[in-house]
């Protein structure tokens, strides 16, 4: 059976952006429960992002490729190469507790399939980390065998799109275990359809399943899977306990196998009836020998998005001012997780505009049914407006002075037909959740979150 591997998160950009900037694609790898605390590795389209914890502490960073010298990384930038030359690498973030640096591949020669074991070490200390005996981190190019995090890891996510991703697992089972292996796979929705692709790396006698989590929040325990795919079969959960494994059947869905590649179509409307929202999904291959999942359990889900506004490249997101080090593009890039690094999970407000905002316009005017908001920190007085006619912002949902639970007594609708369908908060992140319903019929040009003083996102998701 494949080992379980506790990883850290690793993002990778697709696009070729400027260094300083960070696209909405990226390749994931679990949800950083175990990364090393003071010592970070994001993978960029042509480089990486070193990021220290150093508590006031000058810090070196030494990347190794196979035993030799790679280059040395200090607080201010400053990167040795072999030879003895200098160069400077391109701050990323400044802090008094941390800082964190771009390296581009041209300049230290890292190339996509090289291997490079990085550690830290801090003056007036002998520790080297990330652990007391100087266990390197590992981490490795896009192609590479495997991003990893001291050991091996299995499965790389590429998020290409609000309406397609896909899979590979460069991992390998351990022989003679009869698990069926899972190599790759894609979910892409298209034409009303959820197309879905998984690949073992040889032929094997076993049951597909695929865990669908349609609606955050419910659902059975582990993945909150709303519905599951074994083989043609679609049944949906009916558990009142997420741990209940109680499946009411749905009916078939095409499905066809052919050598080692297993597909499925599923009408969305059958799993989903409006068509939109979030779906994460996780492939499962069942034999008698063992069970293994793609994504392995713990890593952070594949996540389709389909209908969502925020996120299309025609929308126009539009900010007040941003917090130093903040980039905009957390708001739209899908994940809700607290584990990444801090100014790379949420965008926070400034202090130079007078009042703070996020506003999203569109081409042309559109139907908005909903607005989904992961808060970082919940604000005080908030308002929800939408573009009119006139080019006016008006609003349609406004937060009741310094209010905490985020319940619907907190916002009042302002008479528009606007209302709160789903507060919540995610128990095991602590991470709160507010779902806008506009009312019926809402057609605008823009939505917008308003505050007088400040905001603090996570996600924002419009549909």
């Amino acid at each position: 059976m494949k080992q379980k591997i506790r990883i850290g998160l690793v993002l990778s950009v697709l696009a070729a952006v400027s260094l300083a900037a960070l696209d909405r694609d990226f390749h994931a790898v679990g949800d950083g429960a175990d990364a090393p605390e003071r010592l970070d590795v994001y993978r960029r389209a042509k480089g990486y992002t070193v990021l220290v914890t150093t508590d006031g502490h000058a810090a070196t960073v030494t990347a190794k490729k196979a035993g030799k010298l790679v280059f040395t990384l200090d607080q201010s930038g400053a990167m040795t190469l072999p030879d003895g030359r200098k160069t400077a690498a391109q701050p990323v973030v400044r802090g008094k507790a941390h800082w964190g640096y771009f390296v581009p591949d041209a300049v230290s020669g890292i190339g996509e399939n090289d291997l490079v074991d990085l550690t830290v070490a801090y003056a007036g200390s002998k520790a080297v980390l990330p652990d007391a005996v100087g266990a390197p981190l590992r981490v490795c190019g896009r192609k590479g065998p495997a991003y990893s995090w001291n050991q091996e890891e299995s499965t790389i996510l590429e998020q290409v799109s609000n309406t397609r991703l896909e899979f590979a697992d460069f991992a390998y089972d351990v022989v003679g275990e009869g698990v069926a292996d899972l190599v790759s796979g894609s979910a892409e929705v298209k034409n009303g359809t959820l197309f879905l692709k998984a690949v073992l790396r040889e032929p094997v006698n076993c049951t597909m399943r695929v865990l669908l989590d349609t609606v955050p929040g419910t659902g059975y325990a582990g993945d909150g899977a709303d519905y599951m795919l074994d083989n043609a079969s679609l049944t949906r959960f009916t558990g009142s306990q997420p741990r209940e494994w109680k499946w009411e059947a749905v009916g078939k869905v095409a499905f066809k196998r052919d050598g080692a590649a297993y597909t499925w179509e599923v009408p969305l409307k059958t799993i989903r009836p409006e068509e939109t929202g979030r779906l994460r999904i996780r492939f499962q291959a069942r034999t008698r020998g063992g069970t293994d999942e793609m994504p392995s359990d713990g890593k952070v889900l594949p996540i389709l998005r389909p209908g969502n506004l925020a996120a299309d490249p025609a929308t126009k997101l539009t900010v007040s001012d941003s917090a130093p080090m903040y980039k905009t593009y957390p708001l739209t890039d899908g994940q809700t997780s607290r584990r990444i690094h801090w100014c790379f999970e949420s965008w926070a407000s400034g202090r130079v505009a007078p009042s703070k905002f996020v506003e999203f316009r569109f081409v042309q005017p559109t139907r908005v049914r909903q607005m989904v908001v992961w808060w970082e920190d919940l604000p005080k007085a908030a308002e929800v407006q939408i573009l009119n006619k006139d080019g006016q912002w008006t609003t349609v949902m406004s937060q009741k002075g310094a209010a905490a639970s985020g319940s619907a007594s907190d916002w009042d609708s302002s008479a528009t037909g606007a209302a709160i369908v789903d507060p919540a908060q995610e128990k095991r992140k602590k991470a709160e959740k507010t779902v806008f319903r506009f009312a019926p019929d809402t057609v605008t040009s823009g939505v917008r979150i308003a505050e007088p003083k400040e905001l603090w996102i996570r996600e924002i998701e419009i549909y």
